[in-house]
């Protein structure tokens, strides 16, 4: 049976928008950027951006996917992050399953190392997006995805898709 991962920040809560709100500007244009003279993660240390940022609006198109059990999320967070993500998944999704990675490295080995995983992701640096369907964004337009979505429709059709040839090949 196919299944999905679906990455946490940029898919599932919007970290960029409580920033933006928070500290200014517009939205990012590229990955390394920076709020109140500070990079995002030092921006986001000093906010409770972790606990108090909304959900995407891919969020609400993806929630029936962990509620039916064919998704996993699947997110590189630093340790001290942790509790606070924890917090704002079960506010948001109650109990769903969640595998945490120290790198991006390892999360796309984990996904590539099970091919029965696509994941749903907006990292722009992937040396392949294999296996990804990537959503859209500015500060990922350069990545060299095969998969890549612009709304939540399309992002509905493409897991719809990979899920159903997963029971194709067990029937």
């Amino acid at each position: 049976m196919n299944m999905i991962a679906l990455d946490l920040d940029g898919v599932l809560r919007d970290l960029n928008h409580y920033m933006v709100a928070f500290y200014g500007g517009g939205y990012p244009s590229k990955w390394e950027w920076r709020y109140g003279g500070r990079d995002i993660c030092t921006a986001i240390e000093h906010s409770d951006a972790l606990i108090k940022s909304p959900p995407t609006d891919y969020f609400k198109h993806l929630l029936k996917y962990t509620d039916d059990h064919v998704a996993t999320i699947m997110s590189m967070q630093p340790l001290e992050w942790r509790p606070q993500t924890n917090a704002w998944i079960h506010k948001h999704m109650g109990h769903v399953d969640v595998i945490y990675f120290d790198t991006l490295v390892a999360k796309k080995s984990y996904v590539d190392s099970h091919p029965m995983f696509r994941l749903v992701e907006d990292y722009p640096y992937f040396n392949s997006y294999d296996n990804v369907i990537l959503i859209d964004y500015p500060y990922n337009r350069n990545a060299d995805a095969p998969v890549r979505v612009k709304d939540a429709v399309n992002l509905v059709l493409e897991i719809e898709r990979w899920l159903k040839s997963g029971q194709n090949k067990n029937n």
